[in-house]
């Protein structure tokens, strides 16, 4: 193997790793708009919400604030797209 093939194996082995870091990080924010709109759904407020789910209250109303514009099917997908957008 040279010195080429070496590097690209190890770019490959990167990217992988990243890869994989992405998604997790990007279902954990799923999960997270999920729960929050069923809290939503449910009418409770930011405050709750966050005490609820051991997040800032800035996160939350973050996620309320894009969340609201999807009412009152709270398409997560929709939601999750245009959260990662802002960040």
């Amino acid at each position: 193997m040279n010195i080429l093939e070496v590097g690209i194996e190890h770019g490959k082995e990167i990217g992988l790793e990243q890869g994989k870091e992405i998604g997790k990080e990007t279902g954990e924010k799923k999960k997270l708009l999920e729960q929050v709109c069923k809290k939503m759904q449910k009418g409770l407020t930011v405050h709750e919400i966050a005490d609820m789910l051991e997040e800032p209250e800035e996160r939350i109303q973050e996620i309320c604030d894009i969340a609201e514009k999807y009412a009152p099917e709270y398409n997560t997908d929709a939601i999750l797209k245009e959260f990662l957008k802002e960040l």
